[in-house]
């Protein structure tokens, strides 16, 4: 049995057809592969950036509260190193205070016993006479 020429072009055209085609599918699934592929990077670089923003966001938080805590702890030594000297002062004050009231009731007694001195003193000179 013997094939026409005609039959023989028209195969291979057909199977040149075929090839073709089966080459665009290669190419079309290529295409799809490469851009999913493009995507999920993207995503992933997506995410990455968001958690290196959080991240930040965490740890600038951080350091305001830090800084709050030590402005605070600054702060209460202050008030209680205020307080402390209020308190040195006042005993200082009532340490003087007393100080002076010891003086003055002194020199009372010391008053007190000139006078009885001269009264005696005078009395004897009376006696005498």
């Amino acid at each position: 049995m013997c094939i026409s020429e005609e039959e023989e072009e028209e195969e291979e055209e057909e199977e040149e057809e075929e090839e073709e085609e089966e080459e665009e599918e290669e190419e079309e699934k290529e295409e799809e592969e490469e851009e999913e592929e493009e995507e999920e990077e993207e995503e992933e670089e997506e995410e990455e950036e968001e958690e290196e923003e959080e991240e930040e966001e965490e740890e600038e938080e951080e350091e305001e509260e830090e800084e709050e805590e030590k402005k605070k702890k600054k702060k209460k030594k202050k008030r209680e190193e205020e307080e402390e000297e209020e308190e040195e002062e006042e005993e200082e004050e009532e340490e003087e205070e007393e100080e002076e009231e010891e003086e003055e009731e002194e020199e009372e007694e010391e008053e007190e016993e000139e006078e009885e001195e001269e009264e005696e003193e005078e009395e004897e000179e009376e006696e005498e006479k």
